[in-house]
């Protein structure tokens, strides 16, 4: 399973890609409250990950949110 990411300036959109098909896709804004669990819930049942690749315009405390989820 691959997870593509746009880390944008407002939000934080994603998909997930496997054997060359898109799976689930969504999108959060930065300023969601409760970001950081919002987002767990979101990938909460999602297949292992093997590799992700991400678009940025954000700064290390966004790309450490992401990460941690």
């Amino acid at each position: 399973m691959k997870l593509l990411l746009d880390l944008g300036n407002t939000r934080l959109k994603w998909a997930f890609c496997a054997a060359g098909e898109f799976g689930h896709a969504g999108a959060m804004a930065w300023d969601t409250p409760g970001f950081d669990t919002a987002l767990a819930a979101a990938w909460r049942d999602r297949p292992a990950i093997e590799s992700a690749w991400a678009a940025t315009v954000t700064g290390a405390a966004r790309r450490a949110a992401v990460t941690a989820a």
